[in-house]
């Protein structure tokens, strides 16, 4: 199990270091403008933790490491866990790249802005957010692939988000307590101390379930 992990974080050290880079540039690029970072670094740390475990499967697919691996003393069950606990390494990675980010945009701007209740809602709901993501969309690469599973992936991100946007347009959030879906969710979940813990334990059982769902696919396949 450790070396499956090794593996293929071996294989994505130069992708991690460009997805690194990019957030760390925006901050500097940041400390001259007068923009927030906040939706920004959110959504681009949310894709982090989500595409590095999605790449490492697409790399295993090329070289054909399957059909290598299971030659070896590997189970199938071992292989799909290897792949969960990657990605749950990636959510952590992707919670402290965030939590830098902002810490970063902190010090430039001199801690202007800096909000610690807000950060702390941002990597609650960023975490809970990745792993729902991830729980939906890996099962669909152990059946699908990564080619045509990411299709369905952006199809799955893009939908909301422009519905989103639309609603953005409207009058819905200003209903729900703010101005913005961040303000809006922020005065939801103010009067709802309970369900951050709730999404939780629900995004916790489903990535079980995802987990047990993809060693069955997975099981089924034939290299």
């Amino acid at each position: 199990m450790k070396g499956l992990i090794l593996k293929d974080l071996f294989n994505l050290k130069g992708q991690a270091r460009f997805y690194v880079a990019i957030p760390l540039l925006m901050v500097v690029l940041s400390a001259f403008s007068s923009g927030s970072m906040q939706v920004f670094a959110i959504v681009y740390c949310l894709l982090f933790s989500i595409m590095l475990p999605i790449t490492a499967l697409s790399l295993d697919e090329r070289a054909n490491w399957d059909c290598y691996a299971l030659c070896a003393p590997v189970s199938r069950w071992g292989m799909v866990l290897s792949k969960y606990l990657l990605g749950l390494l990636f959510i952590i990675a992707g919670v402290l790249l965030y939590f830098l980010v902002v810490c970063f945009r902190g010090i430039a701007t001199g801690f202007e802005s800096f909000d610690v209740q807000k950060m702390l809602f941002s990597i609650v709901w960023m975490t809970v957010g990745a792993c729902v993501l991830f729980a939906v969309f890996m099962p669909i690469m152990f059946r699908i692939g990564t080619e045509k599973g990411r299709i369905v992936m952006i199809g799955v991100i893009v939908v909301p988000v422009l519905l989103l946007s639309l609603l953005s347009s409207t009058e819905f959030f200003s209903a729900m307590g703010g101005n913005t879906i961040e303000q809006a969710l922020a005065a939801f979940f103010t009067g709802n101390a309970a369900f951050p813990f709730v999404a939780a334990g629900a995004a916790a059982v489903l990535l079980v379930l995802s987990a047990l769902l993809s060693v069955t696919v997975y099981s089924k396949k034939e290299f």
